[in-house]
């Protein structure tokens, strides 16, 4: 088969008919769903031909393409829902909206004038938040996600579903044929579906979900889930560690943990109900909310009016009135209660964020769109360090500055001189210049008195190093994360649960809890090591990188090469070379996109990375969560 177009078609920058030339394409078709497909960059129209279905793109408003078919075609289309004259050269429009084709006979020529305007994808008609990440759920079945990705929870399998649920960091969909499927993070056994059965709704907790088979029977799975009482139900809201299942009489029970009333559903009927962390809503018969649990930012406590729908985030929840307009309430950080203005459909609240569903089937989101932690000061600093959704610098004169994300006061930093700094997750320390340490940002208890040379930061633990070499740690021991290993050590790295030393005979111990996959240390000798969310790397004395952990973005392949520094962030990790340039590895995202230039120190946050000139000047870079549409 080959085209003649009246106008050009590019595809991937290469031109494959222009101005009257025919020109075989047969090489350029891929097998798609059974049939064949010639993918064009620009705008699509669509033609089926004896059996053949090619994608074509246009760069003008209607082209006219000529199709020939070889003498060897077998057959003419079967099923052509248009039919045309089959003298050569016959005219027909080719209708894009519903793809109706013309039926030309084999050895026959034929040119087809299409409609080369824009093919959108299919409408959204339903979409779900999780703390960090959104999905939405097109009118063709497939679904789209984007926000935060640490364990491909923005990576949805190319399958056809009917309903979708989106939990902290995991999502799961209905399929057509009713099973069920999830992706994501499966540390808490999140995405273990069940692999049998039917099913008619399903619902994502924080970590644990929750189905309803065809008859109305409940199934749970996850961390945090309780075996569900044997009701029949019409509808299922999973939450943090507790269920809720709506009765097809309108009454509301609920099963897990009661903590702060989570599970004391009030009496009354309703028509829809919805779980979050530790409180739920419901949309009564009348068409009021009522809320019960948590009620600590104000998220228990609805408005008045009449609503369609309620969804309900970690602390704050959003409702659609009667009249289509939005109304958030709870707790107002990062300004995902400040729901825009319009007419829509549905409602998703998150952990940080909330989207709406307009009746155009276009979604909008607002809240949480990354934080500006890889944006800094445009002052020069004599160090840096870098935490979850922040980023602190060490001015020369010991003062410090912080940008980004404050939700735990992680930017209110104390009015004190410093000689280093460091940060994790949602806090961060700093030494004094007699070596004392002060901490600020999420509580992790009350700081050594001792004196430090070097001090360092997990998730809510902190190690400092003795002049002595031996280490001391204070905060959440629950792991023994606090409870040093004996000897003496050069450097120390910590990170979430855990902390890793280079001891004085250059060997590597570790303390607390590993990440997952983080197996048995290497051996060898070493210079530097750093605790990273995700994995552990460090330089050995050649200078050579070695990483090891959970490897799910292939932030364990280690560049070749020698370095002088490293730094381990969640899924990507980033090295210093003797000449100055940076080089990172792993989720490529987020932050492997390295600036250009010389630097002289490097440090890796959890989804950014900075680094410092000569000149004091910083670059950050990475961690950009901006909602698609």
């Amino acid at each position: 088969m080959s085209l003649e177009s009246r106008c050009s078609i590019s595809w991937a920058g290469l031109v494959l008919a222009t101005d009257g030339r025919e020109e075989a394409v047969g090489s350029s078709l891929e097998r798609y769903n059974g049939f064949m497909r010639l993918g064009v960059g620009c705008a699509f129209g669509r033609i089926a031909l004896a059996g053949l279905f090619v994608a074509l793109g246009s760069a003008c408003d209607n082209g006219s393409f000529r199709v020939t078919y070889p003498a060897d075609d077998a057959a003419e289309p079967a099923d052509s829902p248009v039919a045309v004259d089959e003298a050569d050269a016959a005219v027909v429009a080719l209708d894009t909206a519903t793809e109706s084709v013309p039926d030309v006979a084999p050895s026959k020529d034929a040119t087809v004038a299409i409609d080369t305007a824009p093919r959108l994808p299919a409408p959204f008609v339903e979409i779900a938040a999780g703390f960090a990440h959104s999905c939405g759920l097109r009118a063709d079945g497939s679904v789209a996600c984007w926000g935060e990705d640490y364990f491909a929870e923005s990576e949805p399998p190319n399958v056809a579903f009917a309903q979708i649920s989106v939990g902290e960091h995991y999502a799961c969909g209905l399929r057509l044929d009713g099973g069920v499927t999830c992706w994501g993070d499966n540390s808490f056994g999140s995405t273990a579906a069940p692999t049998s059965g039917a099913f008619k709704q399903i619902s994502a907790g924080e970590l644990q979900a929750c189905a309803l088979r065809t008859e109305g029977t409940a199934t749970c799975w996850g961390t945090g889930s309780s075996p569900p009482p044997a009701d029949t139900f019409v509808q299922i809201a999973a939450g943090g560690e507790h269920s809720c299942g709506l009765h097809s009489d309108g009454t509301v029970k609920c099963w897990g943990s009661n903590s702060v009333g989570q599970t004391s559903a009030p009496a009354g009927t309703f028509t829809k109900i919805a779980a979050g962390n530790s409180h739920n809503c419901g949309v009564r018969s009348d068409g009021t909310l009522a809320c019960w649990g948590s009620n600590s930012s104000g998220q228990s406590t609805p408005p008045a009016g009449t609503f369609t729908a309620a969804s309900v985030g970690f602390i704050h929840a959003c409702g659609v009135r009667s009249n289509g307009t939005l109304v958030c309430w709870g707790n107002t950080d990062l300004g995902k209660t400040q729901a825009p203005g319009g007419s829509f459909s549905a409602i998703a609240a998150g952990g940080r964020h909330s989207c709406g569903l307009r009746a155009d089937g276009t979604i909008t989101c607002w809240g949480y769109q990354g934080f500006e932690e890889a944006v800094p000061p445009a002052e020069p600093l004599v160090a840096i360090a870098a935490g979850s959704q922040f980023s602190c610098g060490l001015r020369a004169n010991g003062g410090v500055t912080c940008w980004g994300a404050n939700e735990e006061n992680d930017m209110t930093m104390p009015a004190a001189s410093f000689t280093q700094i460091s940060a994790c997750y949602f806090h961060a320390c700093g030494l004094r210049a007699d070596g004392s340490a002060q901490c600020w940002g999420a509580d992790q208890g009350s700081a050594s008195t001792d004196a430090f040379t070097q001090i360092t930061v997990g998730e809510s633990h902190a190690c400092g190093l003795h002049a002595d070499g031996s280490v001391a740690c204070w905060g959440d021991n629950k792991l023994n994360q606090a409870t040093p290993a004996a000897g003496t050590f050069t450097q120390i790295s910590a990170s979430g649960y855990y902390t890793c030393g280079v001891q004085s005979d250059s060997s590597i111990i570790c303390w607390g809890l590993e990440p997952l996959g983080h197996g048995s240390t290497p051996s060898g000798a070493f210079t530097q090591v750093s605790a990273g969310s995700n994995r552990t790397c460090a330089l050995r004395t050649n200078g050579t990188a070695v990483c090891w952990g959970a490897n799910f973005t292939a932030q364990d392949a280690a560049p070749e090469g020698t370095l002088i520094r490293i730094s381990a962030g969640a899924d990507h990790a980033c090295g210093l070379r003797d000449d100055g340039g940076v080089i990172c590895w792993g989720k490529s995202n987020w932050a492997t996109s390295t600036p250009s230039g010389s630097f002289v120190q490097l440090v890796s946050g959890f989804n950014h990375a900075c680094a410092l000139r000569a000149d004091g000047s910083a670059a950050c870079w990475g961690d950009v969560v901006l909602p698609p549409f």
